[in-house]
């Protein structure tokens, strides 16, 4: 059971990965037709992570809380945000069949992950 969960989540991982592969290099695909287009547009919708980025304003909308929010900004970032959880989940299944052992492996593999990325993202291209 745990390796068929684990492969499941595994497969919906894949899936969000191609959505935001077909957002990136396909933007005339099938993604075209995802509404609304403010928030699937990977062109412009990261912009909603801004107060107003056009108008100067380049505070993030949610404050700090946007480390935390962001994948409510636009369609790839809750794909992002959903692959990683699923991946997190699937290598938690795998490792354990303790809840408690699960959650603690779920939120290291996301805690990790994040750490990695915002030790080599720079933020100061904005």
């Amino acid at each position: 059971m745990d390796f068929a969960l684990a492969f499941i989540l595994f497969l919906l991982a894949g899936l969000c990965k191609g959505v935001m592969d077909e957002l990136t290099f396909h933007p005339g695909g099938w993604t075209s037709r995802l509404q609304p287009r403010s928030f699937w547009d990977k062109k412009t919708s990261w912009k909603r992570m801004y107060k107003d980025w056009d108008g100067g304003d380049r505070r993030y909308r949610w404050g700090m809380a946007t480390y935390f929010l962001y994948w409510l900004a636009d369609g790839w970032h809750l794909m992002e945000f959903m692959m990683m959880t699923f991946l997190a989940a699937g290598i938690a299944t795998l490792a354990s069949d303790d809840a408690g052992t699960w959650v603690a492996v779920f939120i290291l593999f996301r805690v990790a992950f994040a750490a990695g990325f915002h030790l080599t993202y720079d933020e100061s291209n904005k």
